[in-house]
C-alpha cells in the first residue's frame, strides 16, 4: 500500500516511531478500505464505502490496547482515521488511562460529540488547533467553499464552539490534554 511504503521511508532514521502496516480500531478485524486515484480526492479514503472511493483494500485493523499494551510509557498518540476516531479511542481506553498521553485528533462534525464526551469522562480537555467549516457539505473541499484557519498563527480555539452543531459540516484538529495540563500550555509552537 503506497502510504505505508510512504511512512515507513519517511520516518526510517527516527528510532523511537514505529510505522505499522494496518488500521486501528476498536477491535481486531479484517475490513475493506476504500480509496481513490482521482486527483480532486486523491486524500480521501474510508473504512466508509462513498461515491468517490472506487477502489477497495482488505486491511487488518488492530485495537491499541492489544497491540501495545507491553509498553512502557506513551507520551503522544496522533490520530487521523478518517471517521473512524470514536472506535481507535474506544480501542486505545486502557492506554489511554494508564499513560495520560497527549493527543492529536482530527475529528469531523459527525464524530466530535462522541469523542469529547468520551475524553471528558477520562479526565481530559480539548483546544482546536485548526479548523475546516464548509459553506455548503455538498459541494466539499473546493477553494470558495472552505473558512480555514490561518495554522501559522499559532493559535488555540474552544472546543465549544464546535460542539453540538448540528447543522454545520466541519473538519477539525484537535490538541487533547489532561486537564490538569491547561495552565502551562498558551501555544503550540
Amino acid at each position: 500500500f503506497k502510504y505505508f511504503q510512504y511512512l515507513k521511508k519517511k520516518y526510517k532514521k527516527y528510532k523511537n516511531i514505529r510505522i505499522f502496516n494496518c488500521g486501528i480500531g476498536i477491535k481486531d478485524e479484517i475490513r475493506n478500505f476504500y480509496f481513490t486515484n482521482n486527483i480532486k480526492h486523491q486524500d480521501a479514503f474510508s473504512f466508509k464505502k462513498a461515491n468517490y472511493l472506487e477502489y477497495k483494500k482488505k486491511v487488518k485493523i488492530i485495537k491499541l490496547d492489544s497491540k501495545f499494551k507491553k509498553l512502557k510509557k506513551i507520551d503522544v498518540i496522533k490520530i487521523d482515521v478518517e471517521g473512524f476516531e470514536y472506535k481507535v479511542l474506544l480501542g486505545a481506553q486502557k492506554i489511554i488511562k494508564k499513560n495520560n498521553p497527549f493527543i492529536l485528533l482530527e475529528v469531523t462534525s459527525f464524530s466530535i460529540d462522541k469523542c469529547i464526551n468520551f475524553l471528558k469522562k477520562l479526565g481530559y480537555s480539548a483546544l482546536v488547533y485548526e479548523y475546516y467549516i464548509f459553506k455548503n457539505s455538498s459541494i466539499g473541499w473546493t477553494k470558495n467553499n472552505v473558512i480555514k484557519s490561518n495554522i501559522y498563527k499559532n493559535e488555540f480555539y474552544k472546543i465549544n464552539n464546535f460542539l453540538n452543531k448540528k447543522n454545520k459540516t466541519f473538519v477539525l484538529n484537535l490538541f487533547i490534554f489532561k486537564k490538569g495540563l491547561r495552565k502551562t500550555i498558551k501555544n503550540y509552537s
